[in-house]
């Protein structure tokens, strides 16, 4: 029996973000990272694992999604 948690960012703007989550004392067993560009060609785009260690990275009008089991 695992926890999952699933956070979602938006970048509704004009420009590049770089956003670092943190976790605390959260253990994570696993973490994915999947993500949308509306202006480009990424649609729900798998980008692989996701470690605490690593910022998301949101291009302009972009949606990431980062899948964490505990």
């Amino acid at each position: 029996d695992h926890d999952a948690l699933t956070v979602v960012l938006i970048n509704a703007g004009a420009r590049s973000l770089s956003v670092d989550l943190s976790l605390g004392a959260e253990r994570v067993r696993t973490a994915r990272l999947l993500r949308t560009v509306f202006d480009g060609s990424e649609r729900l785009a798998e980008l692989g694992a996701w470690t605490t260690a690593s910022p998301v990275s949101l291009p302009p009008r972009s949606i990431a999604t980062v899948v964490i089991e505990e």
